[in-house]
């Protein structure tokens, strides 16, 4: 068996990836999404959305920042997504309906980080 070194590389390139790939889902399984490790969550304030899927948090940043002196306290809001696979079962509805719902929220959800408004509301 012959190995060359650009062959080598390779497999250790995709190796490390790999291995990357899962600590960063494990992290993220341990201590939840990036966004929510810069929050401490406080209260839940609210409900939204169909089948109240949106649970709406106040919360405090963790780290001190120019943001965190601006805006001392935050909603977040989070869909709940076992909310929302319970109301597709109860439904009678197929899992690519769920994906697709969670499509549209992505999308729309990237649309409204782009709003840029004095007076309206600031997406961190």
């Amino acid at each position: 068996m012959s190995l060359n070194m650009k062959t080598l590389t390779q497999a250790l390139a995709k190796t490390a990836a790999v291995i990357e790939k899962t600590v960063q889902t494990t992290v993220q399984e341990v201590t939840g999404p990036k966004p929510l490790q810069d929050y401490d969550l406080l209260d839940q304030i609210g409900s939204a959305g169909p089948g109240l899927i949106w649970k709406l948090y106040s919360a405090k940043a963790r780290s001190e920042s120019a943001l965190s002196h601006q805006y001392p306290t935050v909603c977040i809001w989070l869909l709940d997504k076992r909310s929302l696979s319970e109301a597709r079962m109860r439904a009678g509805l197929s899992k690519s309906v769920e994906d697709s719902f969670s499509d549209v929220v992505r999308a729309d959800a990237a649309r409204f980080v782009r709003l840029r408004h004095p007076w309206f509301l600031l997406v961190v």
